[in-house]
């Protein structure tokens, strides 16, 4: 791993961990530190499972900076459902999704930038005017389209936050992170290779759809309530 990308990959941790610790509540219950625990433990041991069961990356590699270009879309699954499986076994009902959302998409951005460097998740030979040379020939810059993504969503979820109800900006994240991933990975170099296309594919269609039940189910709570308070 070249110096530039380790500096952004911790910059991507940093970043992340400072959004997060800025939009979260100003103080997490203990049962929600639990809770977001199991999220960050999930998404890391689903991230690196996702790879070895895409790829067939051996254990011993799966830290080497050349493997992990799904590690984000098997850690946001994993960590969501690590969350969401903690809160219910200890009850908790609070949305609590909004700022792992927007801590998600600022780290990404810095993360990708980070890939860029390594030279790994690359993109397929093309003769685009902004191509860049890797790996013996000119590619689409797939890493900085999936930077200028995150920094897109970030942006958005913004935007979005004081105008929409609890929870409802993790589920835009949702739909936009797996809306631009589908957009993005047919130009991927690994894109239609093995079963690694499929379960990203797939993986990236389930999200999408999970981010519109999320969104649909916050919406009737928010309208709920209002009934109820009229």
């Amino acid at each position: 791993m070249n110096l530039p990308g380790l500096l952004f990959n911790i910059a991507a941790l940093f970043v992340g961990g400072f959004v997060y610790w800025r939009f979260a509540e100003k103080r997490l219950s203990a049962y929600l530190r639990v809770a977001a625990a199991c999220g960050l433990i999930a998404g890391a041991l689903t991230a690196r499972l996702a790879e070895y069961l895409a790829e067939g990356v051996p254990f011993s590699l799966l830290l080497h900076p050349e493997y992990g270009g799904r590690t984000i879309l098997g850690g946001v699954i994993g960590g969501w459902v690590g969350v969401e499986v903690a809160k219910r076994w200890m009850g908790i009902r609070t949305p609590t999704g909004d700022a792992f959302g927007l801590a998600l998409a600022a780290g990404e951005v810095f993360g990708r930038i980070g890939c860029y460097f390594n030279g790994c998740c690359f993109g397929k030979p093309s003769n685009v005017p902004w191509a860049i040379y890797q790996h013996g020939a000119w590619r689409h810059p797939t890493q900085l389209y999936s930077a200028a993504a995150a920094a897109l969503i970030f942006s958005v979820l913004m935007l979005a936050r004081p105008r929409v109800a609890s929870g409802q900006v993790f589920a835009l994240y949702l739909m936009l992170f797996a809306g631009f991933r589908l957009v993005i990975e047919p130009f991927r170099e690994d894109f239609g290779v093995g079963l690694a296309a499929y379960v990203a594919e797939a993986a990236s269609a389930a999200l999408l759809l999970a981010g519109v039940v999320v969104w649909r189910c916050r919406s009737t709570v928010v309208s709920t309530l209002r009934k109820q308070g009229a």
